[in-house]
């Protein structure tokens, strides 16, 4: 046997050596994998068992103190010019022995009211707007919370509640008596659904806005249809984290400005979802959705001048927001439905009719229950729709770093990040180098965009002759790089004789000007121990000599 035969022999036992680890590698990841997948699964349904199932025998003859609701008490509505509605409701009732020993409270929720206080006469408590308030007249949501002593018991509580406006005249005042940590506790866990969707709205329209605004400036962009998501996304929670009962405890010292910006949140909201809405569309669909932002502008406005000017409050005209909000909804449906073919994406629509079943749901709720605690399922729509669409943008964004704008092949930073990740040769690989001949002269003499037109159709013809596991990059400005793996020669050749024949079909079919172009490769089994890099050098000199025997033969300097 001659030393070429023992060569190949050696190769073949390295190779087979070299496949068997690789399946030896790859068994043991997947049992690897599928132990810690069951491990996973049974460690939590047990955890689940022994949360639904499983407990604790406890026994305490004492319990912490709690609190109850008043019942026993006599309510009065009096008329009054003097007052903002022009009535007044006053409710009294004799503490008993119930209010223990000093640690209990006083407590009872107020919605755009104004209170006093008086236990046996005494003014204990009152709540009004600042008199020095130039803008704000409403105490917009509180908490009251009134300490008792062991020495109220059998003490008159005369409690007076004066709406600030008719809107909120018939609205029931619910007094507890008990353990202040206990009705905090209690609000907690009543609004933590909430707390939790709120916050990461906040957080979520944070991020998103941010990262827009990041890839704007690095990248030179001026789009910002995240923006508007991100900026709608924040407004979604604020609205709610200043809306919730919790609030006003979390932040005893600004419950008017939670009012304030709990209701005036509700009349920018449609703005920047609208604009967001706008950069899906183009043409007679554009104008309608800025249309309506442009009314909902003015809307904004006017009820903000309303309040400035004292004419009425964010609280009375919260019926504009309401109306607005549907009129922008239909908006948007009509738009969404008469367009339909400017938009495809499945995740458009599901933002859509989220918004739509939420805010009528939503509205319903609010106006059933006059209140807008519970509202959660446009909350969870919008988060839902948000975190897809972020991911579904990044990932667009980040396949544009990697692409190259003209030929929507991948560019050198992603073929420089190839050489980078694998820089050792595992597997059998060739290196494909292509470089358009004559470029330069096309370009002096019939223009750029000759030039542009021959590169983007070379590139067309690169990609219908590699197979999809091919890497084909865009390498410089009329060169262009392939990566293959698990390849051999036959096939190689093969590759790029069909590419030769594709240019020669479109030469043939009379396009002008005509493509000519330069080829080397580099295959790793006929370079044994070489880097990818050193690889591709190796190809890109072959693909020179190529070029410069084109250039000969056709007696171009």
């Amino acid at each position: 046997m001659d030393n070429s035969s023992n060569i190949r022999l050696l190769y073949c036992r390295i190779t087979f050596y070299e496949v068997f680890e690789i399946k030896k590698r790859l068994s043991f990841n997947t049992i690897t994998m599928l132990s810690c997948a069951v491990i996973a699964v049974l460690f939590l349904s047990v955890l689940v068992y022994i949360g639904v199932f499983e407990g604790n025998a406890v026994f305490g003859s004492r319990s912490f103190s709690s609190y109850f609701a008043v019942r026993d008490y006599t309510c009065d509505v009096i008329r009054d010019e003097a007052a903002p509605a022009g009535v007044y409701k006053q409710y009294s009732w004799t503490l008993g022995p119930e209010i223990g020993d000093g640690n209990d409270t006083l407590a009872f929720y107020l919605v755009h009211t104004y209170a006093e206080v008086r236990i046996n006469g005494e003014l204990v408590y009152s709540l009004y707007p600042d008199p020095d308030n130039t803008v704000g007249h409403s105490t917009s949501s509180n908490w009251a919370l009134i300490p008792l002593k062991p020495s109220d018991m059998d003490k008159e509580v005369v409690v007076t509640i004066i709406p600030a406006y008719t809107e909120v005249i018939h609205r029931n005042v619910q007094f507890m008596i008990g353990s202040r940590f206990q009705l905090i506790w209690d609000c907690i866990k009543h609004d933590i659904p909430q707390l939790v969707l709120s916050s990461l709205c906040i957080f979520i329209g944070l991020l998103v806005t941010l990262t827009q605004l990041i890839i704007n400036i690095r990248r030179k962009h001026t789009t910002f249809d995240m923006l508007f998501l991100g900026v709608f996304t924040f407004l979604i929670g604020l609205w709610r984290i200043t809306d919730m009962r919790i609030s006003p405890l979390l932040f005893p010292s600004n419950t008017m400005a939670l009012g304030y910006i709990a209701i005036g949140t509700l009349f920018i909201l449609p703005i920047p979802l609208l604009l967001f809405i706008k950069s899906r569309f183009s043409g007679s669909a554009e104008n309608v959705m800025l249309a309506f932002v442009f009314a909902t502008c003015l809307s904004s406005l006017a009820v903000m001048l309303c309040q400035l000017t004292g004419i009425a409050e964010f609280k009375q005209t919260l019926i504009v927001a309401h109306i607005m909000m549907i009129a922008d909804i239909l908006a948007i449906l009509f738009v969404s439905v008469i367009y339909r073919r400017q938009v495809c994406k499945k995740l458009y629509w599901l933002l859509v009719i989220s918004l739509a079943l939420g805010a009528l749901s939503d509205l319903i709720w609010y106006y059933l229950n006059d209140s807008s605690s519970g509202i959660l399922f446009t909350v969870c729509a919008i988060l839902i729709y948000v975190i897809v669409q972020f991911f579904d943008y990044l990932a667009t964004v980040n396949k544009k770093m990697l692409t190259d704008a003209n030929t929507g092949l991948l560019n050198k930073r992603r073929w420089d990040a190839l050489m980078e990740e694998n820089r050792s040769i595992a597997r059998p690989t060739c290196i494909i180098m292509f470089d358009l001949n004559n470029l330069k002269s096309v370009n002096d003499s019939i223009g750029h965009n000759a030039g542009d037109r021959i590169i983007a159709d070379f590139a067309s013809i690169l990609r219908k002759a590699m197979p999809q596991s091919a890497y084909i990059c865009r390498w410089g400005g009329d060169e262009f790089t392939v990566l293959f793996t698990d390849t051999t020669k036959a096939e190689i050749t093969s590759v790029i004789a069909s590419v030769k024949a594709k240019v020669n079909a479109y030469n043939d079919a009379g396009a002008q000007p005509r493509i000519h172009f330069a080829v080397g490769y580099a295959l790793s089994a006929d370079f044994p121990g070489l880097s990818l890099q050193e690889l591709f050098e190796k190809a890109d000199k072959n693909m020179y000599r190529d070029k410069q025997l084109w250039y000969k033969e056709n007696g171009i300097k």
